[in-house]
């Protein structure tokens, strides 16, 4: 069986968001050190300024760092791809998106390494940058969220 969505096209306002919240889903227990001296900086009052700017700006200047990067990879040659208007071929063997009925790319599920369900789609991951967002409205029936879930699963890519 086989999950055919309708044509989708993913906007890169939407791309460099939806790649941030997953970044910082993944990563979020990098922070906890950050946390560590902002609290720190109240204790130990001699070094507030230090501790606070080092505990705040770390995140800050990590999370720019990679939206950069998000935004980046919109416009380079490699990352237009991932925004033209296609639909997608979703089975067992492989992971297709169709520009039209004669163009497309195949990805293989070895690829993906984590698969999120958020409440709004899937996010696929193939690494920090390169993700593929599918929203739930490009889906045409129930039961191919169904089988999506089931594939997904079954490749051991849904956390």
């Amino acid at each position: 069986m086989k999950v055919i969505t309708k044509r989708y096209e993913l906007e890169k306002k939407k791309y460099i968001s939806v790649a941030t919240i997953s970044l910082v889903k993944k990563e979020w227990l990098y922070g906890v050190p950050c946390a560590l001296l902002i609290i720190a900086s109240f204790i130990f009052t001699s070094w507030f300024w230090t501790l606070f700017l080092i505990g705040f700006l770390v995140p800050v200047l990590y999370i720019g760092f990679w939206m950069i990067q998000f935004a980046g990879f919109t416009q380079h040659e490699m990352g237009k791809m991932f925004f033209y208007k296609m639909n997608y071929e979703i089975d067992g063997k492989q992971f297709l998106m169709k520009v039209d009925a004669k163009h497309g790319m195949p990805i293989e599920w070895k690829n993906f390494k984590k698969a999120f369900k958020s409440k709004n789609g899937y996010i696929l991951a193939m690494n920090k940058a390169n993700l593929i967002y599918l929203p739930f409205s490009i889906f045409k029936k129930e039961n191919d969220l169904k089988l999506m879930d089931t594939i997904l699963n079954r490749k051991n890519l849904l956390k």
